[in-house]
């Protein structure tokens, strides 16, 4: 006769053990926004930051250029190695900041490093979408040579938004692939559905 030994914890117990190890996060004025009212919007970006880490790899330095309130860049941190977000918005900062503590995450208002990071990422930026030479100038140098940048724009936000992404990209780099975002669904090229388009650039001109 086979012996059944008495549970020494129940089945909830085993699912509940592991998140008393990591403290409740606080939703910040954004992310609650989007919670409530655009949860579909939550489930695009997420679907682009995995996206960006995937092509980025691991044991990578990544900067998030306007992190807001640091979900993202918890996200690169985690599946690349190592990710810094900065944001004008302290507010949307200290919600980061006090959300998400380890040696692989940092948040700043600004960043000056030359050379250091492997990978860029900026979604939906406002000051890429209106002024791409100030983005490039300020954040260029912070690239290494052989890095690479990953940016999206909102289709709504600018009128002939995937030939003006490849021109102004390639400018700057001499690979710029272009891929279409909607639903969560991630695909190349230009689809005329998509809501997002993300420009993935590599080899700087000035290399």
């Amino acid at each position: 006769m086979v012996q059944i030994k008495p549970e020494t914890k129940s089945n909830w117990e085993c699912v509940s053990e592991p998140l008393k190890h990591h403290k409740p996060i606080k939703l910040g004025p954004v992310t609650s926004y989007n919670f409530y009212q655009a949860p579909q919007n939550m489930l695009d970006a997420l679907a682009c930051y995995k996206f960006a880490a995937k092509l980025i790899g691991k044991e990578k330095r990544v900067l998030e250029i306007g992190c807001n309130e640091g979900f993202g860049t918890f996200l690169l941190g985690t599946e690349c190695g190592f990710a810094k977000g900065i944001d004008t918005n302290e507010n949307a900062l200290q919600f980061a900041i006090n959300n998400f503590r380890c040696c692989t995450i940092e948040f700043d208002t600004t960043d000056n490093k030359v050379n250091q990071w492997d990978a860029i990422v900026s979604f939906e930026n406002p000051i890429f979408a209106s002024n791409f030479e100030l983005f490039f100038k300020q954040f260029m140098p912070s690239l290494t040579l052989e890095g690479i940048m990953i940016v999206s724009v909102l289709c709504q936000e600018m009128s002939n938004a995937a030939q003006r992404l490849r021109d102004e990209m390639s400018h700057f780099f001499t690979h710029v692939f272009l891929f279409s975002a909607y639903e969560e669904v991630i695909q190349a090229g230009d689809s005329p559905l998509s809501n997002r388009l993300l420009a993935v650039c590599s080899k700087r001109c000035d290399a």
